[in-house]
């Protein structure tokens, strides 16, 4: 949350957590929650399993850590969402296979 407000220096991506009163005016919301009826554009996972309710996001990025085990655990999602017959598309930022 912190490149937020921070990047670029002088910018500011407006944002607030699922509940807030201002939710409905907010381009992007943050939060923790398993359950999950706001907006469906873009969901960002940052867990080591698929949200349940991914499937009604338009979009879906995955984040994947550079370690053995966020790799593993990275792999078993994407055997997930290929199974399920969603398109898949790596972007590999780390140079690692």
């Amino acid at each position: 949350g912190r490149f937020l407000w921070l990047w670029p220096a002088t910018g500011f991506l407006p944002h607030c957590r699922v509940g807030s009163p201002l939710a409905c005016e907010t381009p992007i919301l943050v939060d923790h929650l398993f359950e999950h009826d706001g907006p469906s554009a873009v969901l960002v996972n940052l867990t080591s399993a698929p949200p349940p309710f991914f499937s009604r996001f338009e979009r879906l990025v995955e984040i994947v850590g550079a370690g053995d085990k966020d790799a593993a655990a990275g792999r078993e999602r994407w055997r997930f969402y290929k199974a399920r017959g969603y398109d898949v598309c790596p972007h590999n930022l780390s140079g690692r296979t």
